[in-house]
């Protein structure tokens, strides 16, 4: 009975030892696939329950939001339309950059309370027109104005957010996204220069 007992354990172990390098990539696989938390909602500072913003962080929240809607417009405007494969490659780096940033963007306005936009500003509006009128032919120019114009005021937004904001969190916030739009910014300007 011991005997039999224990090859039985010696087969089940040498199955599971085969079997091992499948569940460990099936865990894996598992565990890339799930979105990751800001770190924001991970790492919160211990007072951030009673923690508001501040008059010009409340207002750079609100801006922020307004670009990362505009971001997202601008790039629906655009699914349709006839551009070259390295615009639509630069239109996949945006997007994903602008997924990352909203979950970011997201955590702190819940984390801060931060109030939602009411309206896009003027300058917002008009950089939505002038793609909205873009016709197929100048539609490569117009996308990669539109996200140079965008990222550009993103950029400053982020930048005075890192140097002049009150909040941990907002600069934290900023600091984090100021290095994903510089390279962006920079990647544009390579997909301009290679664009008629």
């Amino acid at each position: 009975m011991i005997i039999s007992c224990g090859a039985r354990l010696s087969r089940l172990t040498q199955r599971v030892v085969r079997q091992a390098p499948l569940l460990l990539a099936l865990a894996l696989i598992v565990a890339c696939g799930r979105e990751r938390d800001s770190a924001f909602s991970q790492q919160p500072t211990p007072d951030l329950a009673v923690t508001t913003l501040e008059a010009p962080d409340i207002e750079r929240v609100a801006i922020a939001m307004q670009l990362q809607g505009l971001i997202q417009l601008g790039g629906e405007m655009t699914t349709d339309r006839s551009l070259s494969e390295p615009v639509r490659s630069l239109l996949e780096v945006i997007r994903d950059q602008q997924i990352s940033r909203g979950r970011d963007l997201d955590a702190l306005v819940r984390l801060k309370h931060a109030p939602a936009p009411d309206h896009l500003g003027k300058e917002h509006s008009r950089w939505l027109e002038e793609l909205r009128a873009a016709t197929d032919a100048s539609m490569p120019r117009a996308v990669l104005r539109f996200h140079q114009a965008v990222h550009k005021e993103f950029f400053r937004l982020m930048r005075e957010t890192a140097d002049e904001s009150t909040d941990v969190d907002a600069r934290a916030f900023a600091q984090r996204r100021l290095p994903g739009i510089t390279s962006t910014l920079r990647l544009i300007t390579q997909v301009s220069d290679q664009t008629p």
